[in-house]
């Protein structure tokens, strides 16, 4: 601590440092608490006790540690009694407030030091500041995104009652995007929400829905103007709620939430008593279709099936068709091999792919298909031969003619016959028919599913399907669609920052970090191959050669997807000293995380680029986590408890 004596000669001589415990430094912040009615000087230490907790080094002596609680205690009492209020005026006791819970939020990393009834008293005081002033309700959504990661057995008893409050404010535009962000954190932790009942899965989606409604209403009462600023981000950053919260419910349960948000939706779509729906309630009525009944990925990927029907021939289908139903793009193909179509429906919220078969054909194309799919590697069912299939054939067919010579008549073959594989279905006799009559050459029209699929003979309650002509570009034109991805996609930029290293060349040569930075690396996501990746977005990373790497991390679920550009996974190049292999990704990313070992501040504008929209740092809480021997700079001067014991 440096002091200042009035009347020195000089200003050196003026100055003294002098050692200051810090556990007699708490004492005298509790004291300011309880007892201070200068608004100035409390609002002077509150406003700068966050910086100096977030050192947790400062603060790691035993003597403060046994401070800390009381002063927490003291705190709580100030919050949620009306001691603060009775020392300070109206106008003054809002800010005073707010600037309590900003302490109060990073007392959470201390939880080690409280006993559960002060974690309970933490979050209850959240909870009480969401519907106390405006100025208080952001600290407090704050305080209860970190609590829902620490005190997470605190926040699930109070979840309930947070949820009926944020429905009451979520259309005050100061807050409504801390709001939406701090449920979309809720719906990725399990353990939050595993009790939940359905009136506390509706809180949610009432909390979204509010929003979407109020903006909407907003933007009709007024067309020329916004609500307020990135409101049509806030009404994606909803809708994205809804989605993230849908798919956590249970899939059995799932339907019975679409009639409640779907009838929402269209009252949010309501303008002078018309109902119009617009674009993205469109896309949301039919991802909920979608998530309704089942977990079935966006887009398609190729199968074992589908390569042994199709394989890599170009010419594997005889002729296709497409019609419009609704906001659907149904393609139907015929296939070579008898009896298969594919089915593909490109509708808003993905594509669908199917392959199917008819079964009213005769069982000889069965069999090719059977000994293909053998030959292919698929295993085969294994029928026992005193099956009543095979004793229908000894009572009905010749009983002179053996399995084998059945199967060369169902084919259509002529002369000796041949032994039939084992495992494979043989066919009987039963039928009267002539050979020629059996071995006929079954073909599908595109026409033959689509009419199956279709509400025909009533056409009054659905929509008929509309023929797309089979032009060239209506080809082109589905091939560009099917580019297009169907979920959100994202790029971050990881890089690493060794100890004394500052400049843009030296953090881009790293090829690997601490161990810290290695478990943070883990908790991104997942570790993903790059060579020949199809089914993880990869973001512009080499796919076939390993130019960019081996490896990256990438997370996703149903509805987004990250991929993460880690430097230190990136190869160096001798003959690259710039390092622009690596820039080229980085650089172009609209957010960074850069984990700064430097011991020094990370500086903004070390990577030039004109994509500085985001940068995520993260460094040590305090210096003593860095081994300065190596940086070569002196470190931070060091604090205790007990003067004594400072060298």
């Amino acid at each position: 601590m440096t002091t200042y004596e009035a009347g020195m000669a000089s200003a050196d001589a003026a100055t003294s440092s002098l050692w200051l415990p810090t556990s007699a430094y708490i004492c005298c912040l509790l004291d300011v608490v309880r007892e201070e009615a200068n608004p100035e000087i409390l609002s002077y230490a509150l406003c700068h006790l966050p910086l100096q907790l977030a050192n947790k080094h400062f603060l790691c002596g035993p003597m403060t540690a046994k401070v800390l609680v009381p002063f927490t205690g003291v705190l709580l009492s100030a919050i949620q009694s009306n001691h603060l209020a009775s020392r300070f005026s109206k106008a003054r006791y809002p800010e005073i407030l707010s600037l309590a819970y900003h302490v109060l939020t990073v007392l959470v990393s201390y939880k080690r030091l409280f006993n559960r009834p002060i974690l309970e008293a933490i979050v209850e005081a959240f909870q009480l500041g969401l519907s106390r002033y405006p100025v208080t309700v952001k600290p407090c959504l704050l305080g209860l995104t970190l609590a829902a990661f620490e005190l997470q057995s605190q926040i699930t008893r109070s979840l309930s009652k947070i949820l009926g409050q944020l429905s009451l404010i979520v259309t005050n535009p100061a807050v409504s995007v801390h709001i939406l962000e701090f449920l979309i954190i809720l719906g990725n932790i399990p353990a939050l929400y595993a009790n939940f009942t359905e009136e506390d899965y509706k809180r949610v989606f009432t909390v979204a829905l509010r929003y979407i409604q109020h903006h909407n209403h907003a933007v009709s009462a007024n067309s020329q103007a916004r609500s307020h600023a990135l409101s049509q981000h806030l009404r994606s950053i909803a809708y994205y709620t809804i989605y993230v919260w849908f798919i956590a419910v249970k899939l059995p349960e799932r339907p019975k939430y679409v009639p409640n948000i779907t009838r929402s939706l269209l009252i949010a779509n309501e303008r002078k008593g018309v109902v119009e729906v617009d674009e993205p309630t469109e896309v949301c009525f039919d991802w909920l279709a979608r998530a309704a009944y089942g977990n079935a990925d966006p887009k398609p990927t190729r199968s074992f099936l589908g390569d042994v029907l199709t394989g890599s021939d170009e010419d594997a289908t005889l002729s296709q068709k497409t019609w419009l139903q609704g906001n659907a793009v149904i393609t139907i193909k015929s296939l070579k091999r008898p009896g298969w179509v594919e089915l593909e429906c490109r509708r808003p919220s993905g594509m669908t792919r199917f392959h199917c078969r008819l079964e009213n054909i005769r069982l000889g194309s069965l069999l090719d298909d059977v000994e293909d799919f053998s030959e292919a590697g698929l295993q085969t069912p294994k029928v026992s031969t005193t099956s009543s299939f095979v004793d229908l054939h000894s009572t009905v067919g010749d009983s002179s003619s053996s399995s084998g010579e059945i199967v060369a008549r169902e084919n259509g073959v002529e002369g000796e016959s041949e032994t039939p594989q084992s495992g494979v279905l043989v066919a009987s006799s039963q039928s009267t028919t002539s050979t020629t009559e059996r071995t006929r050459e079954v073909v599908i029209d595109p026409s033959f599913l689509a009419l199956q699929v279709s509400p025909y003979p009533d056409s009054r309650k659905v929509p008929r399907s509309i023929p797309v002509p089979p032009t060239e570009e209506i080809k082109r034109t589905l091939r560009n669609l099917d580019r297009i991805p169907v979920i959100d996609s994202h790029t971050i930029g990881v890089l690493y920052a060794a100890p004394g290293q500052t400049t843009e060349e030296e953090i881009l040569s790293n090829r690997h970090g601490s161990p810290a930075y290695t478990r943070f690396l883990h908790g991104l996501g997942r570790l993903i191959h790059l060579k020949n990746q199809k089914d993880v977005y990869t973001g512009g990373l080499d796919t076939y050669s390993d130019e960019d790497g081996k490896y990256t991390y990438a997370w996703w679920n149903d509805i987004i997807q990250v991929l993460y550009h880690v430097t230190t996974l990136m190869p160096n190049r001798s003959y690259d000293p710039q390092y622009a292999h690596k820039k080229k990704h980085v650089g172009n990313d609209y957010v960074r995380i850069v984990w700064n070992d430097s011991g020094v501040p990370y500086r903004f504008d070390t990577l030039r680029t004109e994509f500085q929209f985001a940068n995520v740092v993260i460094e040590p809480h305090s210096a003593g986590v860095i081994d300065y021997t190596v940086v070569g700079i002196d470190p931070p001067l060091a604090t205790t408890d007990d003067p004594s014991l400072t060298p």
